[in-house]
């Protein structure tokens, strides 16, 4: 498994649709969550992503430096295709 951790500008494109389109799919379509999901703190977080050998995105999450002593986790996934 590799696990890249990236700042929203050193994202491409793809990533960035990737990581949208993964979130919206479990956030909004499967948790029926009705908010807006991309948000400000996009461009604040670390971008986490989790792939296996072939590339395949199987999680996500973003990371926020609260101060020097504490982080917070959010929109933490797993593709529906790798749960099990």
């Amino acid at each position: 498994m590799k696990i890249e951790f990236k700042k929203f500008n050193d994202l491409s494109n793809k990533e960035i649709w990737e990581i949208f389109k993964n979130r919206s799919e479990v956030f909004v379509v499967e948790q029926e969550w009705l908010a807006c999901d991309i948000d400000d703190k996009d461009l604040i977080a670390t971008h986490v992503m989790m792939r296996n050998e072939q590339d395949d995105l199987i999680g996500y999450l973003r990371i926020f430096d609260i101060d020097d002593k504490t982080l917070t986790f959010g929109r933490v996934l797993t593709t529906k295709k790798f749960r099990s």
